[in-house]
């Protein structure tokens, strides 16, 4: 007697100890709505060896919560363990669904096959409630072609935390999502819903049969439950909605199009550009060319690089190309820009041929062309050692994109007649003036040499002193003097420790200026009196005060925040 309760002693203090003898499984509720998320309880009685592993569920379900209870119960002395692993999930697809046998240490759960309450199950009925809807436009595109690709929410209850999945194709598409969701209220079948709808542009990148897989959204449903003690009781259940599968029939490149790049839009333009507009100008000075290719239905990064060469006795000087990307209320439209400058190296008139660009107009589906007039190109003899400041300093600032205003303050030139007698003392006044003008830039050389602090440049200030004296330097063309003049701006720009070479100073400024210094200082080397081009130095020159527009701080060695906040 003593042994007996000896022994059931022990088996309290254990935990009372007892063998399971099986798993029950109960699905809640049973059978489970299409597309919404349910409930798995498999309950235990006794202790378990070993917790489970549900990853088997994961081929069919998605398990978006877990809970576990234990309950111990004292009946008629007798001591119960039960235990109850709760599984939210929710089906990856339709019917025919499986829930496999899970093991529980040495006990497996039985397997069992489920089925949906309304059938299949695969998208969820108009009265629903909730579902999706899909379209794209136009479903037989060229390749490369835009597509507007629309995915539409209709629902007619409260949702949260909804989450749409990412466009997904069978081939390669360059996708880019249009601006922010629309919102707006729409009826079906007389049944009001709020629609929240997303859009997205596709560019297929190749031709042949295009599937756009089923858009998905997950989201949780409120739905108000009816209690006599809480009448805003909430119960909350995960639900996915599914949409239909669009199929596109993409078009090859038409077997007739001459072109090398394939050009599919809706319009396209080719400007052409120039300044001055009467396309006039002196050789050893600057023109300035803008050639803009702009396309609707296609990204800047679709268009063709735009090839212009020089034309025969003239040099060209091409910029980095500008491109710019705008979205319209449902396409794009791409541009890309090319600026040169072009300098004459002897007068003359040529006659330059139009720029053509093929392009396929999607709208009328036939071949058409961007074409720019033939151009007519007029190159004056070079002026004389005694220019005007307009004819000489006007076409130079043509050359940069940003063209900043300049403030002449040296004074006008006279002009000289070629028709005046040597006795004319008109001739005299001119040399006077002449030495006059070369007086003053002498004292303002002098000058920017004492200068104490560094002149900031600025679009509403004048051109420092210095500045003017290389541009007239350039003019000349003599090698020592643009050294000179170079070398002084250069002292009135960091006073405190003032470059001594032009390696110096090539080693502060950054291109289109470094490389003509660094040829300069060469060129001198090899020979001091030797000439160069100044016109060439003046373009780049003119480039560098204007984009820049500010001295060349030294440059930091420290490395680029990784994550730079909005205030940087």
């Amino acid at each position: 007697m003593v042994g007996r309760w000896l022994l059931a002693g022990i088996l309290l203090i254990c935990g009372w100890t007892v063998h399971a003898d099986g798993v029950n499984l109960r699905v809640e509720p049973d059978p489970p709505q299409a597309n919404e998320s349910f409930q798995l309880t498999f309950e235990t009685e006794g202790t378990v060896d070993q917790d489970p592993d549900f990853s088997a569920l994961e081929a069919d379900f998605q398990i978006l919560g877990r809970n576990q209870q234990t309950a111990i119960e004292l009946i008629n002395g007798r001591h119960t363990r039960r235990t109850a692993w709760t599984l939210t999930v929710l089906p990856k697809h339709a019917s025919p669904l499986v829930i496999p046998a899970i093991a529980f240490g040495n006990l497996k759960s039985a397997p069992r096959q489920l089925a949906l309450a309304n059938g299949a199950g695969g998208t969820s009925a108009t009265d629903d409630g909730l579902f999706l809807e899909v379209e794209a436009s136009p479903r037989n595109p060229y390749v490369q072609q835009e597509v507007l690709y629309t995915i539409r929410l209709w629902r007619r209850y409260e949702i949260s935390n909804a989450s749409l999945s990412e466009p997904r194709f069978s081939s390669d598409v360059l996708v880019k999502p249009l601006n922010e969701d629309r919102h707006y209220e729409s009826t079906r079948d007389g049944k009001r819903f709020e629609v929240v709808e997303r859009r997205f542009v596709l560019y297929p990148q190749t031709s042949g049969k295009l599937s756009i897989q089923p858009a998905e959204v997950t989201a949780q449903v409120v739905k108000r439950g009816f209690s006599l003690f809480d009448t805003f009781a909430q119960a909350m259940a995960t639900k996915r909605v599914v949409s239909g599968t669009l199929e596109l029939a993409v078009k090859p490149v038409p077997a007739s199009f001459p072109g090398k790049h394939w050009l599919p839009a809706r319009k396209l333009r080719l400007q052409d550009e120039w300044q001055p507009a009467n396309r006039e100008a002196r050789v050893g000075e600057p023109i300035s060319r803008t050639i803009t290719l702009w396309a609707e239905g296609l990204t800047a990064g679709q268009l063709p690089p735009i090839t212009v060469t020089a034309p025969p006795d003239w040099k060209a000087y091409p910029e980095r190309p500008q491109s710019n990307d705008q979205q319209q209320d449902a396409s794009f439209s791409g541009a890309l820009a090319q600026k040169l400058a072009l300098i004459a190296n002897r007068p003359g008139e040529l006659e330059l041929p139009p720029i053509e660009v093929p392009w396929w107009n999607t709208s009328t589906d036939q071949l058409e062309y961007a074409r720019t007039p033939s151009i007519r190109l007029t190159a004056q003899p070079a002026a004389d050692s005694t220019p005007t400041p307009t004819q000489s300093e006007q076409p130079a600032a043509a050359v940069s994109s940003n063209t900043a205003p300049q403030i002449n303050n040296l004074p006008p030139l006279p002009t000289v007649p070629l028709d005046v007698p040597e006795q004319s003392p008109w001739r005299w006044i001119a040399m006077l003036a002449l030495a006059g003008w070369v007086g003053s830039l002498l004292l303002w050389w002098r000058q920017a040499q004492r200068i104490a602090k560094p002149v900031p440049i600025h679009p509403d200030i004048p051109t420092p002193i210095g500045a003017r004296a290389i541009e007239a330097a350039c003019r000349g063309g003599d090698s020592r003097q643009i050294r000179d003049a170079v070398l002084a701006w250069a002292a009135s720009q960091w006073p405190h420790s003032p470059p001594r070479t032009l390696g110096q100073i090539a080693a502060l400024v950054d291109e289109p200026l470094r490389a003509p210094l660094l040829a300069l200082d060469a060129q001198l080397y090899g020979n001091a009196h030797a000439s160069v081009d100044g016109a060439a130095l003046a373009v780049a020159w003119s480039a560098h005060q204007n984009t820049t527009r500010k001295p060349v701080a030294a440059k930091s060695t420290s490395l680029p925040k990784l994550y730079p906040s909005t205030a940087d």
